[in-house]
């Protein structure tokens, strides 16, 4: 929560930008959904493990998770193509 705490004001500059004004309303609901919906998705096999095997085995499940997740965004970002230069103005 506290990476998605960090990185939601910068997400959320980057989106409305990227948006026309007319669906920008839209967009930040869906991308509301999308977060919410995720973390459901997530804790509810969570609370099984929880239950029946302890906290200790929820937590190492869900270090689990997010070091697989590390890893496949780490090699995805390898796969990227090279962004274009970013031309520098005169600033006149």
């Amino acid at each position: 929560m506290l990476t998605i705490a960090m990185t939601g004001s910068a997400e959320a500059t980057a989106m409305n930008k990227a948006t026309p004004d007319r669906y920008r309303s839209s967009v930040q609901s869906l991308s509301s959904l999308m977060m919410r919906g995720g973390a459901g998705v997530v804790t509810l096999p969570l609370i099984y493990v929880v239950k029946t095997s302890g906290i200790d085995t929820g937590w190492m499940v869900a270090a689990g998770i997010l070091g697989a997740y590390a890893v496949l965004r780490l090699i995805l970002i390898g796969r990227r193509p090279p962004s274009p230069p970013v031309e520098t103005g005169t600033g006149q």
